[in-house]
């Protein structure tokens, strides 16, 4: 038996020790992969998916995650969509170095509500183990309200997730990792309803030239892209360049970047 198929079994028994699980659900492969095991490991009766829902998501992300629920898990449980309003929220849109943990707090607050009118529901989330090694605001608020994190618990690694999502044929085992379109905006810069839209067109724009996984991070009039290493040398060709350059203005970004560090 390799390590993933050791460490899923390990899984199996986290989430079977549960007995009754929510799994916040977001369509990326952490939360769908856990999402799988928990009912391999609980049956379909003794899990619950929830989903957050906001303007912070793009429709991109919101179609992709729609289509990976209907794909694998329509026909066993439904999705519990939960909507939120976090421009109401004035900590949120200060946009701090602590926005995402303000964020975190609120969402899991809000589910945790939701789900004491269910009967003995523990929630968990798909935080691993390369999580914890990066700067992430929202892992405190993780803690301090207890939430499971089963596949930190099972020792899992986002290459071993990846390999054991392809192998159980979960159609997103390839998807990049995405983040809401709030962690676009330079910290301090104030989150509006204006420069979450210029984002989500500029890189609606990008993934129609074929730019899958990029991002575009802006501060007041700049953006910043960010993209695949291997897509660099498509990028700079004069034709995209200029399209974008052109596309990006109108936009009402008059300064635009490649972070050669890439993706």
């Amino acid at each position: 038996m390799g390590l993933e198929n050791e460490k899923y079994e390990n899984l199996r028994n986290i989430l079977s020790a549960y007995g009754r699980v929510a799994v916040a659900f977001s369509g990326g492969i952490d939360s769908t992969f856990l999402l799988f095991s928990a009912i391999d490991a609980l049956g379909p009766a003794n899990v619950l998916a929830y989903n957050c829902m906001s303007e912070l998501n793009s429709q991109a992300a919101v179609s992709s995650m729609k289509g990976v629920f209907q794909h694998h898990f329509e026909a066993q449980i439904p999705l519990r969509v939960v909507k939120l309003y976090p421009r109401t929220w004035k900590e949120f849109v200060a946009n701090s170095d602590k926005r995402c943990y303000f964020c975190k707090k609120r969402m899991y607050t809000i589910l945790l509500d939701e789900i004491k009118k269910e009967s003995c529901f523990i929630l968990a989330e798909g935080t691993n183990i390369d999580d914890l090694k990066s700067n992430r605001p929202g892992l405190r608020a993780i803690r301090e309200l207890n939430i499971k994190t089963p596949l930190v618990e099972a020792g899992f690694t986002k290459r071993e997730i990846r390999i054991l999502a392809e192998k159980k044929g979960l159609i997103n085992h390839g998807l990049a990792s995405n983040s809401c379109l709030a962690t676009r905006v330079r910290s301090g810069q104030e989150i509006t309803l204006q420069n979450l839209a210029v984002i989500e067109k500029a890189e609606e724009y990008l993934r129609k030239l074929g730019f899958l996984g990029c991002r575009v991070k802006v501060d007041g009039t700049a953006a910043l892209v960010e993209i695949n290493r291997c897509d660099f040398e498509a990028f700079v060709k004069d034709e995209v360049r200029s399209a974008v350059l052109y596309t990006f203005y109108k936009l009402g970004l008059a300064s635009v970047s490649l972070d050669l560090s890439g993706r």
